[in-house]
């Protein structure tokens, strides 16, 4: 693990045991496929969604939910030039490094 590097949003240490399967999280996934409104519009939906559930899971529903609020505000700091361009390539111009491994 790279003790440099901020771990990202998505994630908590100790709780995201099954991101740690040695291959690409879902989030790098999606962050090279995705651009950065559509990563931020993504954060919208489940900004939504998890305020919304009605599933006996309040607290961990508030968590996620702040999770992606603030993984939304990290993205929406990359300037708008580079708002359709691949949310991995936006890092790389903008040298952001997030850690993903938990």
């Amino acid at each position: 693990m790279n003790k440099n590097r901020r771990l990202h949003p998505l994630l908590t240490k100790g709780e995201n045991k099954h991101y740690d399967t040695g291959k690409e999280t879902a989030i790098e996934i999606a962050e090279k496929n995705l651009t950065v409104r559509e990563m931020i519009g993504a954060c919208v939906f489940n900004e939504l969604k998890y305020s919304n559930r009605d599933k006996g899971q309040d607290e961990s529903d508030k968590k996620k939910f702040e999770k992606y609020r603030a993984y939304r505000h990290s993205l929406q700091l990359i300037p708008r030039a580079y708002e359709n361009t691949l949310v991995v390539n936006a890092y790389e111009q903008c040298k952001i490094n997030w850690n993903y491994e938990v």
